[in-house]
């Protein structure tokens, strides 16, 4: 796979940059560390940030040979930044832009995990306000490689006869330690000056997608599909109305194949050509141009532009609602209906163009 997208001109260096997954025994022989999420029972748009504060007091007092290690990752449009803030300690860096925030905040934990590695302290808690990242802990077989070097990490310290415990604080409630790792990340969240600097795979995926996108794109403005006038963008999603038949006719009108326009096709005689306009009558002459049917394009408040007026698939309209704010094609299935005083307008269509109308769900009759 990383073959064919090179293929296509993508940036090659960044699958060098990405974190070799391996993971050197097997994950069921290290013990599953602590961890208290014991605040999680606290909502934060409705508590107050004091009696979090209080009762994360609490849980500090309740550990006290525990040194503390606060985490944080911050993501701006220049880059994504993380910290690991001890008592006399910091580390903080950069990651590319590319990167999501959960990858900063598996960083800054594992880089927490180095500062317990190195001090002589035995009890570590390593608190942090991503629950991903410590849902993400707990996984037997994660796939993420930052999670299975975290596993190796805690290994390395468990042999060590450290003890490490994870402690959940909500953001931006006040905590003190948890307030300083968010500066030191937003300060690091700057353009990295490093020029190798080593990534899960899944933080690629979205710059893949954007380049294999932007391919498409630029294949589709080639072609000569007449959905191309319809949906110009290859991130365009139709919307349908309900009802099966409702479908089908909205997808007719799409690609332009109706029974008038292309009749011909089928019985080998000439294209049929608009008798007032002496143009080839088509989807778009009709619902657009011709100006026949202009008195019904007003009176439904069709739009100028043919994508938009064929993309607003709704139809849950009620019939002859005025102020209605429904604009699109559905709309006027729903207002133009088989009232003789609005016949009045559309005098003198041919049989063929009501039919093209009918076939659309615009239940016009005529005199």
């Amino acid at each position: 796979m990383a073959e064919r997208i090179k293929e296509t001109n993508f940036n090659s260096d960044l699958f060098s940059s990405i974190i070799p997954c391996s993971s050197n025994s097997p994950p069921w022989t290290l013990p599953l560390p602590d961890f208290d999420t014991t605040l999680k029972i606290y909502q934060k748009m409705q508590t107050n940030y004091r009696e979090i504060y209080n009762r994360y007091q609490v849980i500090i007092e309740s550990h006290p040979n525990f040194k503390l290690i606060f985490t944080d990752a911050s993501k701006s449009s220049h880059g994504v930044g993380y910290a690991a803030v001890s008592d006399n300690q910091r580390i903080s860096s950069s990651l590319p832009q590319h990167c999501s925030v959960y990858t900063g905040e598996l960083t800054a934990i594992k880089e927490a995990l180095n500062l317990a590695r190195t001090a002589t302290d035995a009890n570590f808690l390593v608190v942090t306000d991503s629950l991903s990242a410590l849902e993400g802990i707990k996984q037997l077989y994660p796939r993420n490689c930052i999670l299975r070097g975290i596993k190796d990490m805690l290994r390395l310290l468990y042999n060590d006869k450290k003890r490490i415990k994870f402690l959940w604080v909500p953001s931006h409630t006040g905590i003190p330690g948890n307030e300083e790792a968010d500066k030191e990340a937003s300060r690091a969240a700057v353009p990295s000056s490093r020029s190798v600097i080593r990534t899960p795979y899944q933080d690629l995926k979205g710059l893949i997608k954007v380049h294999i996108t932007s391919l498409w794109q630029q294949k589709w403005n080639g072609s000569h599909s007449k959905l191309l006038a319809i949906a110009p963008d290859v991130n365009t999603r139709f919307t349908l109305p309900s009802g099966r038949r409702n479908q089908i006719i909205m997808s007719r009108l799409r690609i332009g194949h109706t029974l008038v326009t292309h009749k011909h096709i089928f019985e080998g005689t000439d294209a049929p050509v608009c008798s007032t306009c002496n143009q080839r009558l088509t989807v778009v002459h009709i619902l657009m141009e011709c100006p026949t049917y202009q008195n019904a394009r007003s009176l439904n408040h069709l739009s100028n532009d043919i994508s938009e007026v064929t993309l607003s698939g709704r139809s849950e309209c009620n019939t002859g609602i005025p102020g209605s704010r429904n604009t699109g094609i559905s709309h006027a299935m729903c207002r133009i209906n088989p009232v003789r005083k609005m016949s009045t307008g559309l005098a003198g269509l041919k049989r063929s163009e009501i039919h093209v109308l009918r076939s659309a769900r615009l239940r016009v009759r005529a005199d």
